[in-house]
């Protein structure tokens, strides 16, 4: 266990109405998705099997498996998190067919957990608890999902350990927030999302293929 971060929280989560934060019907979020291959998932689709262990904040309890009501799509609010978040393993960034880059305005506000301030601290852990091994955070996102279904929590709002920059995690209650369709959703390979794809490879110092 870390003295910092535990590796489950140490007791009842408390989440007061100033650890939420509203994220705005007119901000952005980006999610790039597999659109072809075993596991395929619509712009606006919520992976409910889990938890994966690649995966920082998956909701679903253990075991894993396909378990309802426990949703999870990860976002970004800029492009280039979006990219840095998916190619983070072997730090190259692959434009292919089997992936889109989609982009939407939340439909309506949504209530995220704001892990950017003092809440980690408040109950139990540190600022730096988003960054702490990816089990532990899946242990609090468990803990958060079950918490947060109180208040009516749409996700989690945490920094990206890969640029600092806001992570939207959405949860199955902000299903209602998707819009009827995406403000822009193309594959990797279209002109246009290349173009994003070489400017987030040029500032992060990765190759692109």
């Amino acid at each position: 266990m870390s003295a910092k971060n535990p590796r489950t929280p140490l007791g009842p989560l408390v989440i007061d109405r100033s650890d939420i934060k509203t994220f705005s019907a007119k901000d952005p979020l980006f999610r790039i998705h597999t659109v072809q291959g075993q596991h395929p998932m619509q712009w606006n689709g919520l992976r409910e099997f889990g938890p994966l262990r690649q995966m920082r904040w998956d909701p679903q309890p253990l075991p894993r498996d396909f378990h309802p009501g426990f949703g999870v799509a990860y976002c970004a609010t800029d492009p280039t998190t979006a990219f840095a978040e998916v190619f983070q393993s072997r730090r190259i960034i692959r434009v292919t067919s089997t992936r889109a880059l989609s982009a939407w305005m939340p439909s309506r506000e949504l209530k995220l957990l704001d892990l950017t301030g003092l809440w980690a601290t408040r109950n139990g852990a540190s600022a730096s608890l988003h960054s702490a091994p990816k089990s532990t955070c899946r242990a609090w996102a468990q803990a958060i999902h079950v918490e947060g279904a109180k208040v009516h929590l749409d996700g989690i709002y945490t920094p990206s350990t890969m640029t600092l920059e806001p992570m939207v995690v959405l949860f199955s209650s902000a299903l209602s927030a998707f819009p009827t369709a995406p403000h822009f959703s193309e594959l990797l390979t279209h002109q246009a999302v290349k173009v994003m794809a070489t400017k987030s490879a040029q500032s992060l110092n990765w190759p692109i293929l």
